[in-house]
This record gives C-alpha cells, sequence and structure tokens, in this order.
C-alpha cells in the first residue's frame, strides 16, 4: 500500500491523469480501482476516498466474487 500514499491529497483530476476512468462516477466521494484479477475470482482493489474533491484516505482490500469494496 505504501506504493499509493503519495496519492494522498491529489485532487480527483489528478487521479483521473495518473489512473485513468475505470468507469467511477466523478461526484462520487468514494473511487475503486481493480489493481489485479486473478482466475478464480479473488480481486485486490485500490479504494479511494475523497473529502472536498481531494483524496483523503486510501485502502487496498483483497476480495471474492462480486463483493461491494466500500
Amino acid at each position: 500500500m505504501d506504493q499509493y500514499q503519495h496519492l494522498i491529497g491529489k485532487t480527483k483530476n489528478n487521479i483521473l491523469h495518473e489512473l485513468g476512468d475505470e468507469c467511477n462516477f466523478y461526484q462520487s466521494s468514494v473511487w475503486t480501482y481493480i489493481l489485479k484479477k486473478e482466475w478464480f475470482g479473488r480481486k485486490k482493489v485500490l479504494i479511494i476516498n475523497f473529502d472536498d474533491n481531494k483524496v483523503s484516505h486510501i485502502k487496498t482490500v483483497t476480495t471474492y466474487g462480486k463483493n461491494v469494496y466500500h
């Protein structure tokens, strides 16, 4: 997760430029990015929380299937 600490404080536009769209709703305060997908359904997901359109918190989770990440 240390590799994503540099995202703290960046704006939504900065994140779009660096990580792409990935079908996140621009107005949402939580964006997700799938970092890794394995054949048996396990996913590593980056969750980005925004406060006043700036990244306030990030975390990575590993999940299976169609779990909700928030």
